[in-house]
């Protein structure tokens, strides 16, 4: 379904004449829609790391770069996000979360046994540098999430057209400007965002497909990270 779609269907519920064009409208109603529409959109797209918009990025080391440009599309990291080394398919770089351990780490000068990784100033950071022809995998979260007319795929980062559609369809976008729209004009929109949590919170727990169980003892932890990664020299 399209943006306009969406908007039609919340028309009636929100009080506004449907209309029957909307980007290139330019009376106020349409312009505030406008707005919000792309607003609620990049709302929802934070609100959950959805799989239609997780890109795998590949990192080919030369040896000697430690700093890398992150993808044109990028938005941010999913949030348990792993960089894994071809070199050590077992153990995932370690991610510092903290700017001044970063710094702490760089000042000192230690000969990082695992290497780590850090995102600052635009720029995937790496220590030690990737090993010639060793890659690193990882996935991101794009910023495209509009498809435009007539694609199948997510090329756009905002809606500029009554054709463009979004990734998650139009029912959650069309509850979204329902309580949104309520919202900015003051009226009472408690129940219209209660409708709108709800069906995202049915869509985000379906989004990943039904969890695998897992019979019998687990014998290494997924989540397991080396204690103190450097290496230590009587």
């Amino acid at each position: 379904m399209t943006v306009l779609a969406a908007v039609q269907g919340a028309a009636p519920w929100i009080g506004i004449t449907v209309p029957t064009v909307l980007f290139t409208a330019t009376d106020r109603t349409s312009v505030e829609m406008q707005a919000m529409v792309n607003e609620a959109a990049q709302a929802i797209c934070e609100d959950f790391d959805w799989q239609r918009l997780k890109v795998l990025n590949t990192i080919t080391g030369d040896g000697s770069d430690e700093d890398f440009d992150l993808p044109s599309d990028y938005a941010r990291m999913p949030k348990d996000a792993k960089l894994w080394p071809s070199d050590e398919p077992n153990s995932p770089l370690v991610h510092i979360l903290s700017d001044d351990k970063w710094l702490e780490y760089e000042v000192q000068d230690f000969d990082s046994v695992t290497n780590r990784w850090i995102i600052y100033g635009g720029s995937l950071h790496i220590k030690p540098a990737v090993t010639n022809g060793t890659t690193v995998k990882h996935f991101y979260i794009s910023n495209k999430i509009i498809s435009a007319t007539g694609s199948s795929t997510l090329t756009k980062t905002e809606f500029t057209v009554d054709t463009d559609s979004f990734f998650l369809g139009d029912r959650l976008l069309k509850l979204a400007i329902i309580w949104r729209w309520k919202a900015a004009k003051g009226r009472p929109y408690a129940q219209d965002e209660d409708n709108y949590n709800k069906l995202r919170d049915e869509l985000a727990g379906g989004d990943k497909g039904a969890k695998v169980l897992h019979i019998g003892r687990q014998r290494f932890p997924s989540d397991v990270t080396v204690a103190y990664p450097y290496e230590i020299v009587p």
